[in-house]
């Protein structure tokens, strides 16, 4: 892997933590009808989101979040973009190594929707709220992670689409909210939860 990519992803991973919602309206954009966990408990929509993301259910998987924090993904996702090197990257060279092929892919999954590398973060605003569909943006990135060229270090900072959080102590409810901890390799996370009225979902 060359010096260059191995530095842009190391920046790349630091910008989720600091992506923004991307402002606008959170409505939700589903099409598909509620998975049948209306009255399931917190722990149990976690499981379900785990088992969607190991079998690449992306439908059930999709439905396991609640808009704001699909809104929050979709942030993080173009925030890459802002990697360097990404502008001088040549997505026709030949025979680029793994890491340097994701790159690639991602450039090109950015180009299908319309945020380029030039596109001002105002602009990218606009198009999440008034034009990208969300839902499809999300389920179509998260099979750009499960494919065979994702590096470690991104993969580890998407641990949502990975399959393979467990869950690592009881989940407190609090009202409408709740909130529990997760293990995703050595990493310990915070896991948080909201019940809107149509069943508990993953949160912010």
């Amino acid at each position: 892997m060359s010096m260059k990519i191995l530095l842009t992803i190391i920046v790349l991973t630091c910008f989720l933590g600091k992506a923004d919602s991307l402002g606008g309206q959170d409505q939700d954009q589903r099409k598909d009808p509620p998975v049948a966990f209306k009255d399931g408990s917190p722990k149990e929509v976690f499981q379900t989101f785990v088992a969607a993301a190991k079998k690449r259910d992306w439908d059930t998987w999709h439905q396991c979040l609640t808009p704001e924090l699909e809104l929050y993904l979709c942030g993080g996702v173009v925030q890459f973009r802002k990697g360097p090197n990404l502008k001088n990257l040549n997505v026709n060279q030949p025979n680029p190594d793994p890491a340097t092929q994701w790159m690639i892919d991602y450039l090109k999954f950015l180009k299908k929707y319309d945020v380029g590398l030039g596109v001002h973060d105002r602009e990218v605003r606009r198009k999440f709220v008034t034009n990208i569909d969300r839902t499809k943006f999300i389920k179509d990135f998260a099979k750009l992670m499960t494919g065979r060229n994702v590096p470690k270090q991104i993969s580890e900072n998407f641990w949502l689409f990975s399959g393979k959080a467990k869950l690592i102590n009881d989940i407190k409810i609090d009202g409408e909210k709740a909130k529990g901890s997760a293990k995703f390799g050595n990493r310990k996370i915070s896991i948080n939860f909201r019940d809107s009225g149509d069943g508990w979902r993953l949160d912010r």
